[in-house]
């Protein structure tokens, strides 16, 4: 429901909402004012690159060489 939240803060119910934005008020952690982004994009991102193997060491052709 927060994934959905921060995606858009109008697709969960009034209570929710609320709570979810008083959690934005919230310092993080390491101090920052920075708000909170949703990871699905993010862990969708790493899954596309992973499959079109976009992790792979790549080897230039002096070290084929």
């Amino acid at each position: 429901m927060y994934e959905a939240y921060l995606d858009n803060p109008g697709s969960v119910p009034d209570n929710w909402r609320a709570y979810f934005d008083a959690l934005q008020h919230v310092p993080a952690v390491d101090g920052t004012e920075a708000r909170d982004v949703a990871h699905a994009p993010v862990i969708e991102s790493f899954a596309q690159r992973a499959k079109a193997n976009a992790f792979a060491a790549k080897a230039s052709s002096a070290d084929l060489a």
